[in-house]
């Protein structure tokens, strides 16, 4: 018998021990590492107020790449791009 496994991706956000802000949730859409990873920027985008500032702290190239230099170019386009959806939100939460 072969074992079958469910692939599915997580997004987190951590601010500290205990925080009541930590959260975590399953990624909709395709279960892939970019998508988790622009979907954490969403999370600590909504944990916040509008007025305050945020400071996100990442490893990811894709997310830093895909925020602060591919941005202009998917709006353009209407943001038919990979994961299109996920970068339409971070940027309505960041023009505010």
């Amino acid at each position: 018998m072969q074992a079958k496994y469910l692939l599915v991706a997580g997004a987190a956000t951590y601010w500290g021990p205990n925080a009541h802000l930590n959260t975590s949730v399953r990624v909709w859409g395709t279960q892939t590492s970019p998508r988790a990873e622009l979907l954490s920027v969403i999370l600590a985008l909504k944990s916040v107020p509008v007025y305050k500032s945020l400071q996100i702290s990442t490893r990811s190239e894709y997310v830093i790449h895909s925020i602060v230099h591919y941005a202009a170019h998917n709006e353009a386009c209407g943001w038919r791009c990979a994961n299109g959806d996920l970068l339409r939100l971070i940027f309505a939460f960041i023009k505010v």
